[in-house]
């Protein structure tokens, strides 16, 4: 039988360098290659403290994608624009071709009548087909 206390002892490791890794969001095993453990134990002893570095990274990374966005970075403003206010960009192709419908399913758009899509002239171009939500 085993005494109390037998075996191997704990490995303390430094609390800030594995929030700093999980803040720039390194997977377990990552982690545990730098820390110089193995992921099981990374993973019993310090799950509470990878959690909170995953969750500052991400919040870290959100305030400088909002403030690109405020700054005036367009790709920036569209993109958070799509996902938090469910923003859409309307679909337009330009073409030569006479038949739309075989356009759009050379491009695998479907179109199931007529009104799902307008065809609109425009000078510099024979057509501009433009998908209606």
């Amino acid at each position: 039988m085993n005494k109390p206390g037998a075996g191997r002892p704990k490995k303390v490791l430094d609390e800030e360098q594995i929030i700093e890794l999980a803040s720039i969001q390194c997977t377990d095993v990552e982690i545990a290659a730098v820390m110089r453990v193995s992921v099981d134990s990374l993973k019993k002893n310090y799950t509470d403290i990878i959690k909170e570095g995953r969750e500052h990274g991400k919040s870290s990374l959100r305030r400088a994608q909002y403030k690109l966005a405020m700054s005036g970075n367009a790709q920036m403003l569209i993109w958070l624009g799509r996902f938090y206010l469910g923003q859409k960009e309307e679909i337009n192709f330009t073409s030569s071709e006479p038949d739309v419908r075989a356009l759009l399913e050379k491009w695998n758009v479907s179109a199931t009548k007529k009104s799902d899509f307008e065809i609109r002239k425009d000078k510099a171009l024979d057509a501009r087909v433009s998908l209606v939500a």
